[in-house]
């Protein structure tokens, strides 16, 4: 089992660098510099399994082909974790000495896409981003993101850059999916990491904030609301909060003035009408607390877990 010590993951990283010459160990990186690798079933003397050593180890990968200065990385995860008070963040002794060790065992030249696909993707982006800007200037940008069609369209960083240009907030690690849409986008947040998928629906008149490494799936996030005894059906905005590595599987509605705690779990086909305490399982309509989540410190990152299997 990893331990997260530096002697280890420097260990883990020789070996597979030596199943690579032999190899054993295929590399494959994305357009966007995400490594991913397999290893052949017949290899021997793996590193140990469990602990998210492998997942670590891409993840520093991607980082060295994203072509991340080694400051930048350290400063990343030397970054304490605002859920933790006695959480300091990674040593920075050891970030460095993963990243060098990475780096020396997988160059940046080894982590670059192939040719086809440096240039589909340079073209794709150039293309994309002609688009947005010509339907921005024209005053259609709005319109167009409210058709699936055109946000499929446009891909990952399309979307990203489509609803920043009309106001909203998100992290170039988060994963906005295609059927997402989002209502007066300038109040919507997302954080690093967290990935919204399906089809979901967030009205942004109150202010909706999703913090970092949130998994979301075919969601409806209300912010507003009716009065029924008011002669005049008076209406009200309230804001959303949704705390770091909260998961919410599928069909869920999340109704005004709601916050959900870091590390909740909202079970399928809720709704929830009230405030999630931080590691709290609720289900029901209306939701209610059923369970406590284990209280650690989690460290999965919903936009790079969906990663082929490491032994094949």
């Amino acid at each position: 089992m990893y331990d997260g010590s530096l002697e280890q993951f420097e260990a883990a990283v020789r070996r597979l660098a030596e199943l690579h010459r032999d190899g054993a160990l295929r590399l494959r990186v994305s357009a966007e510099g995400v490594v991913h690798f397999t290893i052949d079933r017949s290899a021997e003397d793996l590193p140990p399994k469990g602990g998210g050593l492998y997942a670590e180890i891409m993840d520093v990968m991607s980082a060295i082909a994203q072509k991340t200065a080694v400051e930048d990385f350290v400063a990343q995860r030397s970054m304490p974790s605002p859920d933790f008070d006695d959480d300091e963040g990674e040593d920075e002794q050891s970030a460095r000495g993963k990243y060098d060790a990475t780096a020396a065992a997988f160059p940046a030249r080894k982590l670059r896409p192939g040719l086809g696909t440096r240039a589909r993707r340079r073209l794709r982006s150039a293309a994309v981003s002609c688009v947005i800007a010509i339907a921005e200037r024209s005053g259609y940008l709005r319109r167009a993101m409210t058709l699936y069609a055109f946000r499929r369209l446009i891909g990952p960083d399309g979307r990203r850059a489509a609803w920043r240009a009309l106001g909203a907030s998100i992290d170039d690690t988060a994963l906005i999916g295609p059927g997402v849409r989002m209502r007066n986008p300038n109040r919507v947040s997302v954080g690093a990491g967290t990935k919204l998928g399906g089809r979901m629906s967030i009205e942004g008149w109150g202010e909706v904030t999703i913090g970092r490494h949130v998994l979301m799936n075919n969601a409806d996030l209300f912010t507003s609301q009716h009065y029924i005894d008011d002669p005049g059906l008076k209406g009200a905005r309230r804001f959303i909060s949704i705390g770091d590595f909260a998961w919410l599987p599928h069909k869920i509605i999340i109704l005004p003035g709601v916050r959900i705690g870091s590390h909740a779990v909202v079970g399928t086909g809720s709704v929830v009408s009230r405030d999630v305490p931080d590691y709290a399982v609720a289900v029901g309509n209306p939701a209610r607390v059923v369970k406590e989540r284990a209280r650690i410190k989690y460290s999965y990152k919903p936009t790079t877990s969906n990663r082929p299997p490491v032994i094949s």
